[in-house]
């Protein structure tokens, strides 16, 4: 049976350990997924590369063109919706999109070999989008969405600058990414944010219209400014809006956050339902 074994190899020199701390669930089994060409879907440029997804998506809007070389594959999972572009411009790159994903607008590009984007459960996107991955040269570095993450339009993600600078004593390029950038679980990032290279934003955070992200935020951060600064929001915490959004808030609130730092919370609904939110 094909297994995922080849693929978490190579995670776990890395990034393993962020991917799956923010994508619970997380499916590389190649034979969950199908691989037949979906009438649906416009793929381009597909020999050597591969394209894997499950049932129950809306594929028409998605379109995805191996631009450069082949040994790439994107995974996409159940009851997506939305439309999407895919650019994959160099080899052996790797695209996962988990279940229940919503995106609308959104522009996926790999720039560099080997390039890895990820992309959690549940994670919705407005319009407008702009995620883009790899350097030209030097390392790769991933890019990770964490699950329920809400994103508004005009977002740019961007774990490059794509062009190298040089220091001229030692002809080495000094502007390499050296960590992945990384959004954790159920963060909301607000219109026409932009997300740069080796940052990591904590879980149930807030980033505030027109920031632009230079530096890491700790978990249960407002993020806002240009260039963005952090403060804390502990003993807050935001939802979509809905008791089915906030039982899916509550969650990564008793995942993430210091015990004592608050109460409990009666959803609309059963005792025991309830109670297993918070059960230790």
């Amino acid at each position: 049976m094909p297994d995922d074994s080849y693929m978490r190899k190579s995670l776990i020199e890395d990034d393993l350990a962020h991917v799956m701390e923010c994508i619970e669930g997380l499916d590389l089994i190649e034979s969950n997924y199908d691989d037949r060409p979906h009438l649906a879907m416009t793929v381009e440029n597909s020999i050597g590369n591969r394209v894997l997804y499950k049932k129950n998506g809306n594929y028409r809007n998605v379109s995805i063109n191996f631009k450069n070389g082949g040994g790439s594959k994107v995974y996409i999972g159940s009851n997506f919706k939305g439309s999407l572009k895919v650019e994959v411009l160099a080899p052996n790159c790797l695209l996962y999109i988990g279940d229940d994903v919503r995106l609308n607008g959104v522009r996926i590009r790999f720039i560099g070999n080997s390039s890895r984007i990820f992309v959690g459960n549940g994670v919705t996107a407005t319009s407008n989008n702009s995620w883009v991955n790899g350097f030209m040269y030097g390392d790769r570095q991933d890019l990770i969405v964490g699950d329920d993450c809400m994103f508004s339009w005009g977002i740019t993600l961007r774990n490059t600058d794509a062009h190298p600078i040089y220091e001229t004593n030692t002809w080495m390029p000094i502007n390499s990414p050296k960590q992945p950038l990384i959004i954790e679980p159920h963060c909301w990032i607000g219109q026409s944010v932009s997300v740069l290279k080796n940052v990591k934003i904590g879980a149930c955070s807030i980033v505030a219209l027109g920031s632009v992200v230079t530096k890491s935020a700790p978990r249960f951060s407002a993020i806002s400014g240009v260039p963005a600064q952090v403060r804390s929001i502990e003993g807050r915490l935001w939802s979509r809006g809905g008791e089915y959004a906030m039982r899916s808030a509550l969650k990564y609130l008793h995942r993430f956050a210091e015990p004592g730092t608050y109460s409990s919370y009666v959803l609309n609904t059963s005792a025991a339902e309830s109670d297993e939110l918070f059960d230790d």
